[in-house]
């Protein structure tokens, strides 16, 4: 697989790393702070050969200064335009809301948001929660109170977050030795 792939697919995978310190305290401001703090995080902890390709993590909702898009994302590359197409293909996974609460700051699975009318000739177009389900903030571990929701959100969820941000620099962090010896690749 080409390394352009490679780097694709972790900016991908960073993309959204801002939200989770952001729900964890890290604060910047303006819109679209997340893809700021997530910036931050891979200028911090990505090994410094592999940032260039991290662009679209600061980047998937165009390039900003001030709070002002300076351009937009059709204008930042293939890499920024697959990831934010994957951004906007993902969106939903969290309720709409005016402020973070313990309520808002878990993930919901997309399940609850299908609804299939008794009667489609009689459908509104209305499509309201039929239930509720939150998967809790933890490291992803092949465990059933992690893959699994749960109808009410976690009575912890700041320490939660705020361990899984911390985490996520440590491990970030045990990379750095590994890479930074010589020119590491992504993929070999």
């Amino acid at each position: 697989m080409r390394e352009e792939v490679y780097k694709a697919a972790l900016a991908g995978l960073l993309h959204d790393v801002g939200k989770l310190g952001r729900l964890a305290g890290e604060f910047a401001q303006g819109p679209y702070a997340h893809a700021l703090i997530g910036d931050r995080f891979v200028q911090q902890h990505v090994p410094e050969q592999w940032r260039a390709a991290m662009a679209p993590v600061g980047w998937h909702h165009g390039d900003r200064e001030n709070g002002k898009l300076k351009q937009p994302v059709e204008k930042l590359g293939l890499q920024v335009k697959i990831v934010a197409l994957a951004d906007r293909l993902s969106s939903g996974e969290r309720e709409a809301h005016q402020e973070d609460t313990p309520r808002t700051k878990q993930l919901l699975t997309v399940f609850g948001r299908v609804h299939v009318p008794e009667d489609p000739a009689k459908d509104t177009g209305e499509r309201p929660w039929r239930a509720r389900a939150y998967f809790a903030p933890s490291r992803l571990r092949l465990r059933p109170d992690v893959i699994f929701p749960t109808n009410s959100p976690a009575a912890d969820i700041e320490r939660r977050l705020r361990g899984l941000w911390e985490g996520l620099k440590r491990d970030a962090a045990a990379f750095q030795p590994a890479y930074s010896l010589g020119d590491a690749e992504i993929g070999s």
